[in-house]
């Protein structure tokens, strides 16, 4: 009896106590401890903390704390004065786990939050602190563990609230805003229980749903477990997924998911993560292995494919080692569509080539300053490219270096920039004659400035085969050619190729000087067919036969004009055993038209083509003055030879033309004329310039004397093959080989000064 007495009264007072609290708690007004509270926070922050509310709390076996109107101060220099504002504040935990150290949440219910968190131009973020330095906080031996690390009691979360929440993040330094907006985000966890999340709401103005099992808190907060993660986000019309997990949550290590991104456009999905213009291509589906194994956020099995075949496909796949820093990164990719005329639209601009095209290779950046391609191939229309291309940003200029191969390379589309042109500006200029064009703008050599500075935009060393290169009028074939720029001087040695069954041999070099540039450029041409090239163009009505080619030149200016004015140097031209055109005279345009033809064909002018012995023309040239040094032009039916000179200065002509018809009347000694002794004895002088030629008659320039005559031909002199004409005959003599060796020894025996007027001897 005594026993149950004893038990009875302790019961009774337990009882009594219980209620005595209660009816404490109840009726004491927990605001007189707002001050409290905020100089607490003040202390350990150096912040404000304002309570606007009343403090609730509610008794019970899972008391409720409710706090409304709540705020914490931002820091001073923030963008506004509060880094937080929520409007009910509710926390609801168990009591009775509360003896065994574990800390049950039952509820925490956030109303209308408002967070915003952000760094100042130099980087310093608001979640910096400035707390009183004597605020010393040191752990206790009671929350210490054997081995002396700080534990932390258990955390149990049933249920966690937030509704009509606003999370704002600013960047100081870059000036860009991202703000998660949310409607709803409910979320139950426990120490041994998977977490699970809803959340509904909106990233940068793009709605966004998330669900997501996650593994529990004891994993959480423990850096050797690996805390499992199973998630599913639908965002700016994309669905993306996460599985795997993260072994080191509070410090972002240990990371090992395989991640996928799908969605219907590109340009919406980036603009999540405020990524802007890039061009809209269509669908894309992305996969990847996340891991950090070096610290470093890598990228495995990358499989990216975005776009459709008939706009453009893009695949990439490999490697991505430094996600954050784009670092080695190796990629094998492949683009490619049915008609590079529907990419205009996302270039801007009307596009040279058009028809499918194919380009894939191999990537590899070892850093955002090296790229190197490998196993490159690019087949677009009826052309092919392949080899591999390095660009190195390291230096003080951009280096390019490649060695490209191709079997069939057709550049006509994109350097036929003209017609372009004059299609933007309206203007028609396809059937206009060559003459025409040139005395529109008066001159031929342009005195607009070079374009050097584009020479000192990069350095490279590009190296080129291709078994066919298609340039406008020209196809070439074996191409060899290997240019080196290097701190804005230009070379390229050798430029070897093939023409109509000839070969090609040349160099060029230019090497700038401020704005002065020198150029030095040498080409030689062996048995190049004519005919046989323009066939293969698909040309008609220009020259045929074999042709040779001599050119040495050098010269310094800043313009095309500034470098004829001062050119030096020689050339030699030869066509021989073809044939000519009467139709291509008339391409002249002007008054050469009736002159010129009436020297080429004098007897029967409705003939379309006239067999061609030889063309030769021999120039030597100093400080811009081209002096002839062999002319001749001789057909089946007339010789025509000259002498004179060029003002490349000027562009002035002063050129002396001569002809003996071959058939005719016949005159013993010289030979058949069908023309009067009148024309045969007048000069044809070509005057003007190159822009605007003039043709005149010299009466004074006979050539021909009757009567006189001597045998064979004679070598060239101050006149050239005129020399022959005038003192003797002519009869059945080839005048080509003479011209050709006075175009190829020069002007060195010349024993006479050309008449300064005329451009001939006297």
């Amino acid at each position: 009896m005594r026993l149950k007495w004893i038990l009875g009264v302790a019961v009774a007072l337990i009882l009594a106590l219980i209620v005595t609290v209660y009816a404490i708690l109840s009726s004491y007004d927990f605001n007189d401890f707002k001050p409290t509270i905020a100089r607490a926070v003040k202390d350990a922050t150096g912040r404000e903390l304002t309570l606007g509310g009343d403090i609730e709390l509610d008794i019970g076996l899972t008391p409720a704390l409710v706090v409304e109107d709540v705020s914490f101060q931002n820091a001073p220099w923030g963008s506004r004065t509060e880094l937080a504002k929520i409007r009910r504040l509710e926390v609801q935990v168990y009591v009775l786990p509360l003896i065994s150290g574990t800390i049950g949440v039952k509820r925490l219910i956030l109303i209308e939050p408002d967070i915003l968190i952000e760094t100042n131009s130099s980087g310093k973020s608001n979640l910096v602190f400035e707390a009183p330095k004597e605020m010393e906080f040191e752990k206790s031996k009671e929350e210490a563990t054997a081995d002396g690390e700080a534990t932390i009691p258990e955390l149990i979360f049933s249920d966690v609230r937030v509704e009509n929440g606003r999370l704002t993040y600013k960047d100081g330094q870059s000036g860009k805003t991202h703000l998660m907006a949310l409607d709803r985000l409910a979320a139950a966890a426990s120490t041994d229980k998977p977490i699970k999340l809803e959340l509904k709401g909106t990233y940068n103005s793009k709605p966004v749903q998330i669900r997501g099992i996650f593994g529990p808190l004891v994993a959480l907060t423990d850096p050797n477990q690996a805390w499992s993660v199973n998630v599913t986000a639908n965002a700016a019309t994309a669905n993306l997924t996460a599985d795997g997990a993260i072994r080191d949550v509070l410090n972002g290590k240990g990371l090992d998911l395989a991640v996928t991104a799908e969605g219907k456009s590109v340009p919406d999905f980036l603009q999540l993560f405020d990524v802007t213009g890039v061009p809209e291509l269509g669908p894309f589906k992305v996969s990847a292995k996340l891991a950090d194994p070096d610290g470093k956020l890598t990228a495995r099995n990358l499989d990216l494919r975005v776009g459709t075949e008939k706009l453009a496909r893009v695949d990439l796949k490999g490697v991505v080692k430094d996600l954050l820093a784009l670092r080695g990164m190796e990629l094998g990719f492949a683009i490619k569509g049915k008609d590079l005329v529907n990419l205009e639209k996302i270039a801007g601009q009307a596009l040279p080539f058009k028809g499918p095209f194919d380009f894939s290779g191999h990537a590899v950046v070892p850093s955002v300053e090296n790229y190197k391609i490998s196993d490159l191939k690019l087949v677009l229309e009826k052309s092919d490219l392949s080899g591999s291309m390095e660009i190195n940003l390291a230096g003080k200029l951009p280096r390019i270096t490649a060695v490209l191969l191709s079997q069939r390379l057709d550049l006509r589309p994109l350097l036929l920039k003209e017609r372009g042109e004059n299609e933007e500006s309206g203007e028609d200029n396809s059937t206009a004659q060559p003459a025409e064009r040139a005395a529109k703008h008066g001159k031929i050599f342009s005195d607009d400035p070079l374009p050097l500075e584009g020479l000192k935009q990069a350095n490279a060393d590009i190296r080129i085969r291709a078994e066919q290169l298609i340039v406008p009028l020209l196809t070439i074939n074996d191409v060899n050619a290997h240019m080196v720029l290097e701190d804005g001087h230009l070379t390229m040695e050798p430029l070897e190729f093939l023409a109509g069954d000839g070969t090609v041999d040349g160099r060029f070099d230019i090497h700038p000087n401020g704005k002065i540039a020198s150029m030095a450029m040498a080409l030689k041409i062996d048995q190049l067919d004519l005919g046989r090239l323009f066939k293969d163009l698909g040309v008609d009505d220009l020259p045929e036969g074999k042709l040779d080619v001599d050119i040495d030149l050098e010269g310094r200016g800043n313009s095309v004009a500034a470098l004829m004015a001062g050119l030096k140097g020689k050339t030699v031209v030869i066509v021989q055993d073809g044939r000519i055109t009467y139709k291509l005279i008339r391409f002249l345009g002007g008054d050469l038209t009736s002159s010129l033809l009436q020297f080429l064909n004098p007897f029967k002018k409705d003939e379309k083509y006239g067999k061609l012995n030889c063309f030769v023309t021999g120039l030597d040239i100093k400080d811009g003055l081209a002096q002839s040094t062999a002319l001749v032009l001789d057909t089946s039916s007339v010789t025509v030879v000259g002498h004179g000179r060029i003002d490349l200065k000027t562009e002035e002509l002063d050129l002396s033309l001569k002809s003996s018809p071959k058939k005719g009347v016949g005159i013993k000694g010289i030979a058949k004329l069908g023309l009067s002794l009148g024309e045969l004895t007048e000069t044809l002088d070509l005057g003007g310039t190159l822009a605007n030629p003039s043709v005149g008659i010299d009466p004074t320039g006979s050539i021909i004397t009757i009567g006189k005559a001597i045998g064979g031909v004679a070598l060239f002199g101050p006149l050239g093959i005129a020399a022959v004409l005038a003192h003797g005959k002519l009869g059945d003599k080839n005048p080509c080989p003479a011209a050709i060796q006075a175009a190829k020894k020069g002007g060195k025996d010349s024993g006479k000064e050309p008449d300064k007027k005329k451009g001939v001897t006297r």
